[in-house]
C-alpha cells in the first residue's frame, strides 16, 4: 500500500540521516545473516526509529503510561509493568539477559571506538540494532528446533521451519511471538478450531477490536501486523553505505 511504501522510504531516509545506524545494520546483518531489509523493517515497525522508546506501565485506574520506572517506584505509583520492550529493537527485558551472556561481549569487542558499557544498554541504537539481528537469528534456531522435537506431537509441519530468507510475514511472527508463540499461532491460523484456540499463549487469546469494530483475538492482530512488516520489507529500496553518495 501507499502508507507501508511511505514508511519504507521513511525508515531508510532515517538511516541516510544517521549513517552510523545505516553502517551497524550493514554490519548486523552481515553478523548475523539477516537481509539488510528485514532489520529495517522491523525497526520500522517496532519502534519507528525511536532509540528513547520506553516500557509500557498501567496504573490503577487501567491507563497505559510510558516510562522508566525501577521496581520500587512502580510500586509506590501503583504502576503493574505492561510490556518490558524499549529502545529501537522494542528489545523485552527478559530476552536482555541472554544476549548479555550470549553475545554482548564479542559486541564490545568488535567495537572498542563506542566505548560501550560492561552491561548492554538496549537505548544504545547501535547496541540495538544488533540485538534485533542477533535475537531473530535465536528464534529462527530455537523455532528450528521446536519443530524437530516437538512437532509431531504437537502438530507443528516441517514447513513451518524458518532461515533467514523465509518469508518476513512468517520471521516477523517469530520475533514479536516468541519461537513457540509462533508456532501455536500458525496452527491456529491454519486451522481455527477451538483447540487449537485454547493452545495459543495467554496474550494471544486476548482479545481486542479491529478497525471495523469486529472482535478478534490479539494473536490474529499480530499476524496483520506481520504481513504489514512483510509489505515494508518489499517496498524498501536501499543503497548500501559504500555505494552511497552525500
Amino acid at each position: 500500500s501507499a502508507k507501508d511504501s511511505g514508511r519504507a522510504t521513511r525508515a531508510v531516509e532515517k538511516l541516510r540521516d544517521h549513517p552510523d545506524w545505516q553502517v551497524a545494520v550493514e554490519r548486523a546483518s552481515g553478523r548475523h545473516g539477516i537481509p539488510v531489509g528485514t532489520i529495517i523493517a522491523f525497526i520500522e515497525m517496532e519502534s519507528g526509529w525511536n532509540p528513547s522508546s520506553e516500557p509500557m506501565w498501567k496504573n490503577q485506574h487501567g491507563k497505559i503510561i510510558h516510562g522508566k520506572f525501577t521496581k520500587e517506584e512502580a510500586r509506590r505509583a501503583g504502576l503493574k509493568l505492561y510490556s518490558s520492550a524499549h529502545g529501537l529493537a522494542q528489545a523485552m527485558g527478559f530476552n536482555v539477559p541472554t544476549y548479555a551472556r550470549e553475545r554482548y561481549g564479542a559486541f564490545r569487542n568488535e567495537n572498542p571506538q563506542l566505548n560501550l558499557p560492561a552491561q548492554p544498554d538496549l537505548y544504545n541504537p547501535l547496541t540495538a540494532i544488533d540485538f534485533a539481528a542477533y535475537h531473530l537469528k535465536e528464534i529462527v534456531s530455537s523455532v528450528n528446533h521446536l519443530v524437530d522435537r516437538r512437532g509431531a506431537r504437537e502438530g507443528f509441519k516441517p514447513q513451518w521451519k524458518l532461515d533467514p530468507g523465509a518469508d518476513v510475514t512468517y520471521l516477523y511472527m517469530a520475533y514479536n511471538n516468541g519461537a513457540y508463540g509462533y508456532l501455536v499461532l500458525r496452527r491456529y491460523l491454519e486451522n481455527p478450531t477451538k483447540e487449537n484456540e485454547a493452545g495459543l499463549t495467554w496474550f494471544q487469546r486476548r482479545k481486542q477490536h479491529d478497525r471495523d469494530g469486529n472482535e478478534i483475538l490479539e494473536g490474529v492482530a499480530r499476524a496483520r501486523y506481520a504481513r504489514r512488516v512483510s509489505q515494508i520489507a518489499s517496498a524498501i529500496e536501499y543503497t548500501p553505505s559504500s555505494k552511497r553518495t552525500a
